[in-house]
């Protein structure tokens, strides 16, 4: 049968515009939306890429209204939640349940969200930003009539952070049933929203940070100039829509001249990732050799992750995001070594919270991870005191959470039987 009459043939599916969607969102999580044509969305869904326009205006749709979908199911999600609840608390369980559901329902749409929303034109993201700005408002007033004694600052910035737990759903994870890990995520969420906050068992002065990805441009070495200029380009506007000479205009350089130091523009985004995974693997196999209990290892290798990721964020920006532009080998050996931090991270946790199984901690610990990864990426959270102190503080709350099966957030203890500390100083 000819291609031009297969939209219009026997059995094709009821709701093709919804088959679109689907199989662009499936493409565009595992080739990035700048690497996925209409042409590839039509093949993939068995018509023409002039059948397409049939049911949907553009390649933008198939990105935007996935991304809709979600992001107003949250929003009814939170309406519902408040209106028939018995008190604040209950409000609160009603939204986590809620939202953990919306996002284990579709994990790619959440990897989408998060990996390339700054694709969609500025009114479509502008729409989508506020409706989820107006859906963390509702989550604030309820968070708030839980705990009065925090700033709007500080329920939100808890708010982002837990909501930021859900980017592991879009990760590949060990194979825990899905009634146990919607539960195991509601805890997590629950015990950094209601600020279960573990102390840090080690008194540290926490260091200023390197600020050489700061630094004026003469300040850096001629390479490391060209890295950290695209890291900046990258992180703004993806790894598709910067080019050579973008690069070395930043680095103060032609575009040919690049090719002094690289061989080629993937040979940057190599570069850069592999510079990630080189302080992550040094600052968390330094940390798990400390010395002492249990507790403490996994405070230094809470840090090790909160310290590179807040020191580089640059670069971890596009760590996140730009991992299925490099080439299929390289980034199974990314994969590995990412893999191997977490399963360190699992580890310990494994030992200060024997209860849990190998497989629900390296959940928790990727789901811990990506917090600190979408803490990092955020701008929204510069001004906050002690930025590192209060995600580090989140952390431990997430990752030492007891009881999953629990609905009650009292579960969750501090180490030690310390008294719990908020994630923020109040003032």
């Amino acid at each position: 049968m000819a291609m031009s009459q297969m939209d219009s043939a026997p059995g094709r599916p009821r709701d093709r515009r919804a088959q679109l969607i689907r199989e662009a969102v499936r493409l565009f999580w595992e080739r990035g939306y700048d690497g996925v044509s209409v042409a590839d969305v039509a093949a993939a869904a068995g018509i023409t890429a002039a059948a397409v326009y049939r049911h949907l205006p553009n390649k933008e749709s198939m990105l935007v209204e996935p991304i809709r979908e979600m992001v107003t199911a949250w929003y009814g999600a939170a309406l519902v939640a408040q209106d028939g609840a018995a008190n604040p608390v209950d409000a609160l369980d009603r939204l986590v349940t809620a939202v953990v559901e919306v996002a284990m329902d579709r994990p790619d749409v959440v990897g989408l969200w998060h990996r390339e929303s700054r694709n969609l034109q500025r009114e479509a993201r502008d729409e989508l930003v506020a409706l989820r700005a107006t859906t963390v408002a509702h989550w604030s007033t309820t968070l708030l009539a839980c705990d009065p004694g925090l700033t709007v600052a500080q329920a939100e910035f808890r708010i982002r952070a837990a909501l930021g737990l859900l980017n592991s759903v879009a990760v590949r994870r060990a194979p825990v049933a899905r009634i146990q890990l919607s539960a195991h995520l509601q805890q997590m969420m629950k015990a950094v929203l209601l600020s279960a906050t573990v102390p840090d068992p080690r008194e540290r002065a926490v260091p200023a940070f390197d600020v050489r990805h700061h630094a004026e441009p003469v300040e850096l070495a001629r390479r490391e100039l060209i890295l950290h200029s695209a890291a900046r380009l990258i992180r703004v506007n993806g790894y598709h829509r910067v080019g050579i000479d973008e690069i070395g205009a930043a680095a103060g350089i032609s575009g040919p001249s690049v090719y002094g130091h690289f061989s080629s523009k993937v040979d940057v985004l190599i570069a850069l990732l592999d510079r990630v995974a080189d302080l992550l693997d040094a600052a968390v196999r330094t940390a798990s050799q400390v010395t002492g209990p249990a507790e403490y290892r996994l405070a230094e290798i809470s840090w090790a992750h909160v310290y590179t990721a807040l020191n580089a964020r640059d670069f971890v920006s596009v760590y996140a995001t730009e991992l299925h532009n490099v080439p299929a080998a390289h980034a199974r050996t990314l994969q590995q070594r990412r893999n191997n931090r977490i399963r360190i991270c699992a580890e310990c946790l494994t030992e200060v919270r024997p209860q849990i199984t190998m497989r629900l901690a390296r959940v928790t610990s990727q789901a811990a991870t990506e917090m600190i990864f979408g803490i990092a990426r955020s701008r929204r959270f510069d001004d906050i005191p002690a930025l590192a102190t209060a995600t580090h503080a989140l952390t431990m709350s997430a990752l030492v959470c007891e009881n999953v099966e629990s609905e009650s957030v009292s579960s969750c203890r501090p180490l030690g039987g310390r008294p719990p500390l908020t994630a923020l100083a109040r003032k």
